[in-house]
């Protein structure tokens, strides 16, 4: 049986961090070689339209970090693959992993209690709040597969629907989970800090993305 928020999704392929950074996704160390799926040959399922990264780390050097940061970023625009990463536990933990949530085009992911890694980044652009968005659970590791299969579903239904197709670029499903996020109590903003330095956009609510998906497109301004 298929179990989970989007059970229409048959396929699933896994890989460790590791592989992921190297040839099987970032193409990390390799040079020139942009990133992508698959790189290898050694995988044969179909491109994936979504990554769910559970994990942290950082290469220790800021330079490569830095350098993989720009490739997961790289992987979300050039390959349109949706790309959820945790942030690390705890929230005194200083903001030292910064793989893969500090990248730009990511969907990073906290906690609904707020006791997880917060703050603004300190690599390859200061300032920017990591947190994209909160989900109810006791780790991040957990937390973040519940807001990639809430992306899952949003892009299953988009693909599965005509007049829906353009809302599977990864950007659109941000937008969609980040606008329809419940603010929780204390959530606060600012002119030069769009999004609540812990909560981010809010708390997950799949109901209402999936509404405002089903809304279809308008034109500007209606």
């Amino acid at each position: 049986p298929i179990y989970g928020l989007a059970p229409g999704v048959t396929t699933a392929v896994g890989t460790d961090a590791n592989d992921f950074v190297g040839l099987h996704g970032l193409a990390g160390g390799s040079g020139t070689q942009a990133p992508g799926y698959n790189l290898t040959g050694t995988y044969t399922a179909p491109k994936p339209q979504l990554i769910n990264a559970s994990w942290i780390g950082t290469t220790g050097v800021e330079a490569g970090d830095i350098a993989l940061l720009r490739r997961a970023d790289g992987l979300v625009s050039e390959q349109k693959m949706t790309l959820v990463v945790g942030v690390n536990n705890g929230a005194t933990t200083p903001l030292n992993n910064p793989l893969l949530s500090q990248s730009y085009n990511s969907i990073a992911v906290g906690l609904s209690s707020q006791l997880s890694n917060f703050g603004l980044s300190n690599i390859d652009g200061n300032g920017r709040s990591v947190i994209d968005v909160v989900a109810p659970a006791g780790a991040t590791s957990l937390a973040t597969p519940l807001v990639a299969s809430a992306a899952t579903l949003l892009i299953d239904k988009a693909k599965g629907t005509p007049a829906l197709n353009d809302a599977i670029d990864p950007s659109v499903i941000r937008s969609l989970l980040q606008t329809t996020a419940s603010k929780l109590s204390g959530w606060s903003h600012s002119p030069s800090q769009p999004l609540d330095i812990s909560q981010g956009a809010g708390e997950l609510r799949i109901n209402r993305a999936y509404d405002l998906l089903l809304g279809g497109e308008v034109d500007p301004g209606v």
